[in-house]
């Protein structure tokens, strides 16, 4: 679904596997590049958050989804935890810090980004869970380098987060 959803904005996609280096990815000289969803602790990912480092560093456009955004936190020096309980389910409530708009989303993930670790990296919350109030997506403040935890392909709620797409 987040291929088919890149796609729907009039983009063409390439996908290339989790451990994919930065020269590997900017063979292909992308217009910007999703770092998607995985399962497990994002800490274990390091040439991942390697490559993302070089993406923040260089003014990337990227969209991280789910593990994607812990890898996008972790790169910008960030921390990330386990959840005492994950969030999993399609109604959780995730409030939009920009417009206070909440949504209902579809999540699946055992890990989370401690926001006191937020202030280094040049990333700010944009979503946070209504529920828990956990960090639920971030935006960088001056490059073009989105993330949320939830899935927006999903499409589990009456307001749907496609825009998510359209905005990356």
């Amino acid at each position: 679904s987040i291929i088919r959803n890149i796609m729907r904005t009039g983009y063409r996609t390439v996908r290339l596997p989790w451990d994919a280096s930065y020269e590997q990815v900017m063979s292909y000289n992308p217009k910007g590049v999703v770092i998607s969803k995985g399962p497990g602790d994002p800490k274990v990912c390091t040439s991942t958050i390697r490559t993302a480092t070089r993406l923040i560093k260089n003014d990337t456009p990227t969209l991280g989804i789910c593990l994607g955004k812990q890898i996008l936190a972790l790169a910008g020096a960030a921390d990330t935890y386990k959840l005492k309980f994950g969030h999993r389910g399609q109604n959780k409530p995730c409030i939009d810090r920009r417009n206070n708009q909440v949504y209902v989303t579809s999540q699946n993930h055992g890990y989370g980004i401690d926001p006191k670790t937020l202030g280094k990296t040049g990333f700010k919350i944009w979503f946070a869970n209504a529920n828990d109030d956990t960090v639920e997506g971030i935006e960088h403040k001056t490059k073009p380098i989105i993330a949320v935890q939830f899935h927006p392909e999903a499409s589990p709620g009456p307001y749907d987060c496609m825009y998510v797409f359209d905005r990356f």
